[in-house]
């Protein structure tokens, strides 16, 4: 998998589970999630941050959703699903894509 740490817009279901994203201008629609894990955040990180800071360390901004997915680029359904790892913490990242 190639790793990434880039922003993108995620649209979610009811449960908060991602079902579409947006990356580099291309909508991927999710077709399956294939796990899901939390990761816990080292504070240090958050507090080192720029927007972060020893009075911002609250327990919910140091853990991170991880969404393993199945998504396909629409219009490029001939090219077939590839695999995305989708990060939310205090906003959604792309984290790895692999086939």
């Amino acid at each position: 998998m190639r790793r990434y740490d880039e922003p993108v817009q995620v649209q979610t279901d009811q449960e908060e589970s991602p079902h579409r994203f947006l990356w580099h201008g291309r909508v991927y629609d999710i077709e399956a999630v294939l796990d899901r894990w939390v990761i816990r955040l080292p504070w240090w990180r958050r507090a080192l941050a720029p927007d972060g800071g020893a009075w911002a360390l609250e327990p919910d901004l140091l853990d991170e959703h991880v969404w393993r997915v199945s998504a396909v680029a629409r219009g490029a359904r001939a090219a077939g699903a590839g695999i995305y790892d989708l990060s939310r913490g205090r906003q959604w990242r792309l984290l790895r894509v692999g086939d």
